[in-house]
């Protein structure tokens, strides 16, 4: 189909990085266009008006023909379909679909990927054997996200071409709720050179071999029905009823729901600051707030709580949720 473009707007200026740098807007009937270039890439953004899509592709400034990747993102930066990427030479790297979690790569630019591909096996069975094959295949994603070390030296990302052959891997899973809602930073798992749990618990990592476990499959809550469920309890929405929403891992024993996931939501409802901020005040905010059972749907938690924060100058430092006395 033919586009008809609306206008053009070309702003340029010196990037001391890379050069030459200079962005280019193109409005058209159907989606909004931004090309960049600098001394390296040149990248094209198109992203659609009516459909939830963006078409991302990088090429070489020194040869626009030449791709060093391309693909599809939704709006809110989730990639989806295949993806594919090369070297500044042309040589094919790697090819991911982000639709199964699967990819192919270049055994000659990859000589360790084998070796990565069968620690993650590992890891998967790790999860299989902790949470079951239903939670597995419903609510568990690999986006590649991961890194790998070589006596606790960075060596590069899950997909990066590294040289060195690793002895330690890390794998960040990503957590569905739905198709729509994937979390991130819920479920990571190390693994030594020989595929056991290199298990580091402390007060800012959680445990994978100490979390409890329910009996339950597969989470049947689902965003939408998570925002209802609040809503039926007390949840205002609109245009200026903000609230945030996001699924949680509680680890602290203190949590009525410890060791699992659960699902929050938290309205702010009021604010004060004592003291004067330009030096040392402390701001406390008002919430309501609403914890819902992934694996059940069950509403187990519907409180006012307040958070704090102490700021002094150029630095704010913010507690945890406390439920407020009935008084309050």
């Amino acid at each position: 189909m033919k586009k008809t473009f609306l206008f053009v707007l070309i702003l340029g200026c010196i990037a001391p990085i890379f050069g030459q740098f200079s962005t280019q807007k193109i409005v058209t009937d159907s989606s909004e266009i931004e090309i960049i270039r600098n001394s390296v890439y040149k990248i094209w953004e198109e992203t659609f008006k009516h459909k939830d899509s963006i078409f991302y592709s990088v090429r070489y400034i020194n040869d626009t023909s030449l791709i060093k990747t391309q693909g599809w993102e939704r709006k809110n930066g989730e990639y989806f379909g295949r993806w594919v990427e090369y070297s500044p030479k042309g040589i094919w790297l790697c090819t991911k679909d982000y639709d199964t979690d699967t990819w192919k790569f270049n055994d000659k630019e990859y000589p360790y990927q084998g070796l990565l591909d069968s620690m993650k096996q590992v890891a998967d069975n790790i999860i299989i054997k902790k949470y079951g094959l239903a939670f597995f295949r419903n609510n568990i994603r690999f986006k590649f996200h991961g890194y790998t070390y070589i006596d606790r030296q960075y060596l590069g990302n899950w997909d990066e071409p590294i040289k060195i052959k690793p002895n330690t891997f890390a794998l960040d899973y990503t957590v569905k709720l739905d198709n729509k809602h994937l979390y991130y930073g819920l479920l990571r798992i190390e693994l030594d050179s020989i595929g056991n749990i290199i298990d580091q618990f402390d007060s800012y990592e959680v445990s994978f071999q100490g979390r409890k476990v329910l009996k339950y499959d597969k989470f049947k809550l689902t965003y939408n029905q998570a925002i209802e469920i609040c809503k039926q309890n007390g949840l205002q929405t609109g245009k200026e009823k903000e609230f945030s929403a996001s699924l949680i891992f509680g680890f602290s024993k203190r949590d009525l729901y410890a060791g699992e996931y659960y699902f929050m939501v938290t309205q702010k409802y009021d604010e004060k600051t004592d003291g004067d901020c330009k030096r040392n005040c402390l701001v406390t905010k008002y919430y309501n707030v609403w914890r819902i059972n992934p694996w059940t749907s069950e509403l187990f938690f519907n409180k006012k709580m307040k958070q704090e924060t102490s700021w002094t100058p150029g630095c704010g430092v913010t507690g945890n949720f406390i439920e407020l006395d009935k008084k309050q």
